[in-house]
């Protein structure tokens, strides 16, 4: 198995050509023929990422977010990126980050971040770059036929595992619900043409978060971390099945 192979296994279920403008996803350091025995997948590539990748003798690291996202003009240990990217180039560890391509694939971020919150008649909404930026879905009426947003706000805080969860209130019982994972605000607008009473994403702006519920949709930013970490085990069982090791 060598890091081609993994990269072309990662583009068929998550197109990395579907990215959004600016994602930096991709092999980002290291040699697309290196054989890889073992695999380490993480949320976010990080110089003590980088060293659990060396104590536990990774050949590649698969991370979500990319560790270069932003031009380097230098490569230093002055700077996260730089002393992440001398690691691995000393260390000969490839890696390789999918990105918005995950957020968006048809089985990726969003659609388990949906099944976490057990949601039902999930749809793909927003298209973009052949993919879809969003999902919709609505509350299963085994659980609620409706809920409250403070209601809500509980289900998503046990359902995610976090404390960050922040409401933004319009008014209106929780029933049909869009999400985006991660970083969606920007996202928020165009949600609400598809006639949902409630937006949830990992983060959102402040004053855009109480534009958004002033004029009718309610807001639930879960957390950046928490709407996206699931996918780390999601990624590593994928990968697995190329009968390689892998750790998270």
């Amino acid at each position: 198995m060598k890091v081609k192979d993994i990269y072309e296994f990662i583009d068929s279920f998550a197109p990395f050509d579907t990215c959004v403008e600016g994602d930096n996803a991709g092999l980002l350091i290291g040699d697309t023929e290196n054989v890889v025995n073992k695999v380490l997948v993480c949320l976010d590539l990080l110089p003590n990422t980088a060293q659990r990748a060396i104590e536990i003798g990774a050949d590649l690291i698969v991370s979500h977010h990319p560790f270069i996202y932003e031009p380097l003009c230098s490569i230093t240990t002055e700077s996260m990126a730089g002393k992440t990217a001398l690691i691995l180039a000393r260390h000969g560890i490839s890696a390789i980050a999918a990105h918005t391509n995950l957020d968006m694939a048809e089985k990726g971020v969003n659609y388990h971040l949906a099944r976490i919150l057990k949601l039902k008649n999930i749809e793909r909404i927003i298209p973009c770059n052949g993919a879809f930026e969003g999902i919709m879905g609505e509350i299963d009426s085994r659980i609620e036929n409706e809920m409250s947003l403070s209601v809500f706000k509980q289900y998503v805080k046990d359902a995610l595992n976090s404390d960050a969860v922040m409401t933004y209130s319009a008014g209106r019982t929780v029933k049909r619900i869009a999400l985006v994972s991660g970083s969606g605000g920007s996202c928020a607008e165009k949600c609400a043409e598809y006639g949902v009473d409630t937006f949830l994403t990992g983060e959102m702006k402040y004053h855009a978060a109480l534009e958004a519920a002033f004029t009718g949709m309610n807001i639930v930013t879960a957390g950046h971390y928490e709407t996206e970490n699931h996918i780390c085990r999601v990624l590593a069982g994928e990968i697995e099945k190329l009968g390689v090791t892998v750790e998270l």
